[in-house]
């Protein structure tokens, strides 16, 4: 997070802007660490506002460095939205694959709590409720999002969910470490190809290539340090035998 915040600090202050090689790994890098974020609200185990508002909180110190990057573009002063729209993509797919995998450390799940009947509820229930509700409407307030062209909008930010989401998956789900830090940079860049058609005007290949490389490569180089640390996904049946 640190080496990335120096790199939008320095194409800010060098007056990099797309698309320049620099303001286009820092837009990639933004979207890379807003797809972690969203993945550790799906799979981690600290509390859910808290794992929330990390994931609020990286959407709003992007949206500043990414809107500049992109300061002569048109629609720049939309990318807080298209980033919030963005992370709430990645995370639904990741979601659903939580009910099959689960995030475990050497093997193990770590302890959870005892299971509660659908209408039981604990005032930290409500309270993270509350607080994430909060969370959402202090920043829409924040962000703008172009609905005068919804569509392309919405495109974009699902094609390129839809691959970061697969690419975080196989990072964790991987057979060995070289898979896992190949994947997400192979499959993550292949979206570059058809993000051009989502934007008018066109922009041109190589720099959607290049963002979405860098996308992959954010996430490759995470999930390395995670998988080297012991953290795999593994299927919930495989989980259930060996407690």
């Amino acid at each position: 997070m640190l080496g990335a915040t120096c790199l939008a600090s320095l194409a800010h202050s060098l007056h990099r802007t797309w698309p320049d090689e620099l303001a286009i790994a820092t837009v990639g890098l933004a979207l890379g660490q807003t797809a972690l974020a969203a993945a550790w609200v799906a799979w981690g185990r600290a509390n859910l506002a808290l794992r929330a508002g990390l994931l609020c909180a990286t959407v709003l110190a992007w949206t500043y460095p990414v809107t500049e990057c992109l300061r002569g573009e048109p629609k720049s002063p939309w990318w807080g939205g298209l980033i919030l729209l963005y992370a709430a993509l990645v995370f639904l797919p990741l979601v659903v694959a939580r009910l099959s995998y689960d995030l475990a450390l050497d093997g193990q799940l770590p302890e959870t709590i005892p299971e509660r009947k659908w209408w039981q509820f604990t005032i930290g229930g409500v309270f993270t409720l509350t607080t994430l509700a909060a969370m959402l409407f202090g920043l829409g307030r924040q962000i703008l999002f172009p609905w005068e062209h919804a569509l392309p909008a919405g495109l974009f930010c699902a094609a390129t969910a839809a691959f970061a989401a697969g690419g975080v998956f196989l990072a964790f789900r991987a057979p060995n470490l070289w898979v896992a830090m190949t994947s997400p940079i192979v499959l993550v860049t292949l979206c570059g190809f058809l993000l051009r058609f989502t934007l008018l005007p066109r922009p041109p290949y190589g720099a959607l290539v290049w963002m979405t490389f860098a996308l992959g490569v954010t996430i490759s180089l995470s999930a390395a340090v995670l998988r080297v640390a012991g953290f795999t996904l593994i299927k919930r049946t495989n989980l259930k035998s060996e407690i």
